[in-house]
């Protein structure tokens, strides 16, 4: 009797534990049902998906960039862009022959109608002798052409520019459900790899992103101070950074569940829009915003660990490294790029080399990053440069990164 008096509200305890866990799991399944039966009705609203959706490219693996050469993978994206004309292009149905559909070969926005063509890898030598070798990368959803006018202006000034166009891209959207995150990170790296043997080990190396792309950067920077096989660069240019997404994408992936049917393929897609444009995908994947998500958590918390280890303060290979970050308003929206008519250089007058910056040379480690953001968060870094609008300040990376991070910025806070 004493034990069933002491076991009897065991029992009943744990059969409300049971009967509340029962509870949570059909109301999960409710929400899990209703959602997905809302994405599929959403999606089978939307127009439905043509062939350069399903078709996607024959992109090599994260693991076979880092052993190929550059030459080597101009090889296969040349093979790419033959598949892609005798599987998409010459198959193309006659309700989609319009003068605005860049995958027909008569319209007016088909790429190859264009020389060059910027939707492949390219590189850019410069006269004489170079004086360093900068790589640029796109973002996500773009191609080479969107970063064609910097490395134009880094030839000018001497430097060697290697312009990967990065897996997924450049041919057809469908291509994008295909790769993921440490393809682009692999393409990074032999970009470098390629740039520093084009123009030599002992010269400046600049790594350029934009978007997505300077996620990628940021991340091969802090890579490089863990990995002494890969070249550390001297300066970092960031066109409106990928640093962070919403929350939000994290969940992305959820989206394309109903995607697992056939019947429901178009759940694989954010967006689906016309693709008129000859350099950059209209339409969106699920997965490409999931890789993205991914890529800034992995370049997040590489930031976090290396701030808390102390790398960013006292790592030598860091030292004369520049970080310049140069949001929306030094973006690609211009062509013609007024505030950035030639690269940055540290050290050497960057008042008349600079992106409109005021002021004397950088000694220091440096990132240049939104005034507004650092003033609206309260903080007060110590600022070294101010652009000449006022809106943009140089400040110490190892100072800098920390504060972003501890400081709560957007960028950094999860």
């Amino acid at each position: 009797m004493p034990m069933m008096r002491f076991t009897r509200p065991l029992i009943n305890a744990g059969l409300k534990m049971a009967s509340l866990g029962k509870k949570i799991a059909i109301g999960l399944l409710i929400v899990i049902t209703v959602f997905i039966a809302g994405r599929i009705y959403e999606t089978q609203r939307g127009p439905a998906l043509h062939p350069w959706h399903t078709w996607s490219a024959d992109e090599m693996s994260a693991a076979e960039i880092d052993r190929t050469t550059f030459a080597g993978y101009l090889g296969r994206e040349e093979a790419i862009f033959r598949e892609m004309k005798l599987e998409l292009i010459d198959t193309l149905p006659d309700d989609q022959k319009t003068p605005l559909n860049r995958f027909y070969a008569q319209s007016q926005v088909y790429p190859q109608q264009f020389q060059p063509d910027w939707n492949r890898s390219f590189v850019l030598l410069p006269e004489g002798t170079p004086r360093g070798a900068a790589v640029l990368l796109h973002g996500l959803t773009d191609s080479p052409y969107s970063v064609r006018y910097l490395a134009n202006a880094y030839q000018q000034q001497g430097f060697v520019a290697v312009v990967p166009r990065l897996p997924g891209h450049g041919t057809a959207p469908g291509s994008l459900t295909a790769v993921d995150w440490q393809q682009w990170m692999a393409t990074t790296r032999l970009a470098v790899r390629e740039a520093t043997r084009l123009a030599g080990a002992n010269v400046p190396l600049h790594v350029i992103g934009y978007s997505n792309g300077g996620a990628l950067a940021l991340k091969y920077a802090l890579d490089a101070l863990d990995d002494k096989a890969l070249p550390p660069p001297q300066q970092i240019v960031l066109l409106s950074p990928m640093i962070g997404v919403t929350a939000f994408a994290r969940f992305a992936g959820l989206t394309g569940l109903p995607a697992v049917f056939p019947a429901f393929a178009r759940a694989a897609w954010l967006n689906v829009v016309p693709e008129f444009n000859p350099y950059k995908y209209n339409s969106f994947p699920v997965k490409a915003a999931r890789q993205s998500w991914l890529l800034t958590q992995a370049l997040q918390e590489k930031i976090v660990q290396d701030s808390r280890s102390q790398r960013l303060a006292v790592c030598e290979r860091c030292r004369g490294a520049h970080l310049v970050t140069c949001f929306q308003r030094l973006g690609m929206g211009d062509p013609a790029h007024r505030n950035l008519r030639c690269p940055v250089l540290g050290g050497e007058k960057p008042e008349s080399r600079g992106p409109g910056i005021n002021g004397a040379a950088f000694n220091d480690p440096a990132v240049f990053t939104g005034l507004g953001a650092v003033e609206a968060a309260g903080l007060q870094p110590h600022f070294l440069v101010r652009d000449a609008h006022c809106e943009n300040f140089v400040g110490e990376v190892r100072r800098v990164l920390p504060v972003m991070r501890y400081g709560r910025l957007r960028q950094f806070h999860r």
